[in-house]
């Protein structure tokens, strides 16, 4: 294989890597399972988890939380107005 091959192959992986992590990083809203912000928003990044929680963002106002799915909902910090 020449390395313009390898090149190619690798910049295509790269693609497919970045495209999985932004969805990944998106958390879809559930039916009757997924919090609202007080913004009123329902569409929220995933970040961190550990064990059975999930760090949220607010995709409009930027407040985060800790959630347990299905159990309960943490602010953590505050949304812009």
């Amino acid at each position: 294989m020449s390395s313009r091959t390898a090149d190619k192959i690798v910049d295509e992986l790269q693609k497919i890597w970045n495209k999985l992590i932004e969805l990944e990083g998106r958390v879809k809203k559930l039916e009757g399972k997924m919090p609202k912000c007080d913004c009123g928003s329902e569409e929220f990044l995933k970040g961190p988890r550990g064990g059975m929680s999930i760090n949220i963002k607010c995709m409009k106002c930027g407040a985060t939380y800790n959630y347990y799915p299905g159990f309960l909902i943490e602010k953590l910090s505050e949304g812009k107005k």
